[in-house]
């Protein structure tokens, strides 16, 4: 189709050989759209790879295609929501963007489903994202259950935390991320456990957990971190009861 290289800019002919295959039997009024959505990805996520149009086109024709012809798909990507929130956000951009170029609005699950997209272009498997889910979900369990306390997740200091765990649960699943010398004393945490024995207990839970699990051993850094953390969400809580 002629019309594909005046809008994609090709990284190479492998990439512009299979987009031309891609959208021979799609409209090109869909094609128009996907490039928009990725124009508007690079804005709010910076680079994303050109990869994305070989997944992306052929995702959003055929969620057109199900919603026209009212099939719908359960949402079971929701944790993209929680802990790649720019991604989501880009999701929620395309709809409003396929609503206002083609008139059609697409459930907003769609936008978990065209978020995974982005995050998979850019390398993060559908079983990093779960494994990610389940090391988090496990951590604010954990912290739910030592406190006995409903953490209230539309706060600073919870948004601050899952973007400390998103990065620690990508070390933790990293296997090739090793220490690469012996930690010195670290003397935040040694105060830190004399003035947080609480948080400090809780923390320890957790290193055990994620060891178990995982098979990391956190190190003293990462506990003093988690530490101030869950001091800083405990504290949040209190002072608004």
């Amino acid at each position: 189709m002629p019309h594909t290289v005046k809008i994609f800019k090709y990284s190479g002919q492998g990439l512009a050989e299979k987009l031309s295959n891609i959208v021979e039997d799609i409209p090109f009024e869909h094609v128009k759209v996907c490039n928009e959505i990725v124009s508007a990805a690079r804005v709010e996520l910076g680079e994303v790879d050109d990869k994305i149009f070989l997944t992306l086109i052929d995702h959003i024709s055929f969620a057109i295609e199900r919603h026209n012809k009212r099939m719908e798909f359960a949402d079971t990507l929701w944790e993209i929501q929680r802990l790649y929130p720019n991604e989501y956000r880009v999701g929620l951009i395309a709809l409003d963007i396929i609503d206002k170029r083609l008139g059609v609005r697409l459930p907003s699950n769609e936008a978990t489903f065209i978020g995974f997209h982005f995050l998979n272009a850019n390398g993060t498997s559908m079983k990093t994202a779960r494994a990610s889910l389940k090391l988090i979900e496990g951590i604010l369990n954990i912290i739910r259950k030592h406190f006995d306390l409903d953490i209230d997740e539309n706060t600073i200091h919870f948004t601050r935390f899952m973007t400390h765990l998103r990065f620690f649960s990508g070390r933790v699943l990293d296997k090739s991320f090793k220490k690469l010398k012996p930690e010195k004393e670290n003397k935040l945490l040694l105060c830190l456990l004399k003035e947080m024995s609480v948080e400090r207990s809780c923390v320890d839970e957790i290193a055990a957990y994620v060891e178990t699990e995982f098979g990391h051993v956190m190190s003293q850094d990462e506990k003093s971190y988690l530490i101030i953390h869950i001091h800083s969400i405990i504290n949040g809580i209190e002072n608004n009861n």
